[in-house]
Formats: C-alpha cells, structure tokens, sequence
C-alpha cells in the first residue's frame, strides 16, 4: 500500500470493527465520525455529550454513551475498550496527559511490548513512509530505541512491509563519539547486522535525513553502506521527541502531506492526534488504527 485511498479499500475488505471515541462532543471529531459512517468504515461508540453528538450527528447508525466530562469521558472509553465491547479507541477533545494516563491505568490489560511509542504515517513521493517517535518518548536511551523500532516495524508489517528499510536519523553518517545518537546507532546497527534484534528488518545509521530519503543526496555524499536503506527508508527513527515532533509538524506547515498517527506497543489500536488535527487526519488516523491488528500482520 502506497496511500491513504489503498488503505481505506484493505480496511473495507477487513473484518469489521469497532470504534470507541473518547470525549466525542467536538465539530471536527463529529466530522470524522460521520466520514466513517458515510464510508460504512466500522461500527461506533461515541462517549461525550450526547445532547451536542445527537444535534451535530444526525444520520447514521451509533452508540452513545452520555458523559459530558472528557475525563470521565475517556475513562469510560477505555472501559469499552478493556471488556472487548471495542477493537480501538480514537482521542477527542481531552488533552493528551489524560488520555496517556487512562491508558497507563490499564497497561497490564492493554500493553504488548516493553514501551509505549508514537508512530506517524504521511504520504512521501508517492509512497508511505513512518516516522517515530512523534509525541511519547522524549529523550529514549539505546534500549528504548531498539523498542521504538520494534514497535515501527510490527506497524510497518501491518501496512504491507514484508521487510521495512530503517534508517537512524542523526545529523551525519560518520560515527562521532561527540555525538552520542551515532555511537547508538551505529551499534543498533550492527546487532540488527549480526541478527540480535531478531527483527525482520533491514536496519542502518546513523544517517542524515537527506541520506534516508534521496537516492540523489547519497550518491553526491558518496554514503557506503551494506543495506539498501540509504535514499528508501520506509521508517525514519529519530533521536528525539524534539526532533520527531519538529519533522511531523514541518510536513504540516510546508508540504501539507496528508498523514495520520497511531500509539504503538498497545493490544489494541489507539489513536493520538493533537486537538488542532483536521478531521482529514483524524479520519486518515482512524484507518491507520484499523490496519493494526494480529491478524493484518505481514499482509
């Protein structure tokens, strides 16, 4: 799959799902429930005010449960969610930390890896590419790291990648121990080189951005590697929440790159979109959530 239309016609042919909406009583949340119901796209509970859901969503078949308090709100969402009455939940109008936390509450029933991640997916020149993480990990060590690539690739899997290209984003190519996100990634490298991360994965770095995603930029750097990542990454991994957050918001700001964002590392697909996303990214997020179960792996 190359695109956001691809995904939306394999989650159509999927079994059928179910949506938990936490905090649903907003305009642009509203808008993406009633994309989803138009595109027949999966069933849905909506948790908010009912009065302002029912005026604002009048067509279509959904659940609601009342509750006007997005804190409660999104506790009861994650109740759905826990007793299989949901397959994933969507964040509404309710601030991150809450949500995060309501999650954390239940991580011995929801967790699937050693960490929690946050995974963005956007449309580049033609093609999907993942960029982690975005919004959860600030500063991860070298073992964090390895997980965030773990949890990057089941996603990636999930999507269509039998065997996803990872690049480690660092400033330059060169090992420098002044720099410590290239000693990092010059060991996950080689563990991945040697067969220790036992991920099905071709994994390289460190590597500058420009390295990662143009054939062109490699070639004039003159960049010798033994993987076939450099110039076709399918998953970017940065050393920083500061710099995942700056590179996801740029493909806002100058390109308007359609995307979407997903936590990882869940049993359950959950949905992590700022409160500013337009109901397009929610709804291209939405489809993301839905492509990531068991059963959808190495499709």
């Amino acid at each position: 799959m190359k695109s956001f239309s691809e995904l939306e016609q394999y989650i159509k042919g999927k079994k059928r799902k179910t949506l938990v909406i936490a905090a649903a009583d907003e305009k642009h949340v509203l808008e993406t429930a009633s994309r989803i119901i138009e595109a027949d796209l999966a069933d849905l509970i909506l948790v908010g005010g009912e009065v302002f859901i029912r005026e604002h969503l009048k067509k279509g078949n959904f659940k609601v449960v009342d509750e006007k308090d997005p804190a409660r709100a999104t506790e009861k969402a994650f109740e759905l969610l826990c007793s299989n009455e949901a397959d994933a939940i969507m964040k509404g109008l309710v601030q991150t930390d809450i949500y995060l936390k309501a999650l954390l509450k239940r991580k011995e029933q929801l967790l699937s890896s050693k960490l929690l991640s946050h995974i963005a997916l956007t449309e580049f020149k033609g093609r999907f590419l993942i960029i982690t993480d975005v919004a959860i990990n600030v500063e991860p060590d070298l073992e964090q790291k390895i997980e965030i690539i773990k949890n990057a690739v089941k996603v990636a899997r999930n999507i269509g990648f039998a065997k996803p290209k990872v690049a480690l984003i660092c400033p330059t190519e060169k090992v420098n121990p002044k720099i410590e996100c290239t000693m990092e990634a010059a060991v996950i490298s080689k563990m991945a080189e040697r067969g220790d991360l036992g991920i099905e994965a071709e994994i390289d770095g460190p590597m500058a951005l420009d390295v990662a995603l143009s054939a062109e930029a490699a070639e004039i750097k003159k960049v010798k590697s033994f993987t076939n990542v450099k110039g076709q990454a399918d998953i970017i991994v940065l050393d920083s929440l500061t710099d995942g957050n700056a590179v996801y918001k740029a493909l806002e700001i100058f390109l308007d790159a359609p995307r979407a964002a997903v936590i990882a590392g869940i049993k359950h697909p959950a949905i992590l979109t700022s409160r500013s996303d337009s109901s397009e990214i929610k709804y291209n997020s939405v489809l993301f959530a839905l492509s990531q179960s068991e059963e959808n792996e190495a499709v």
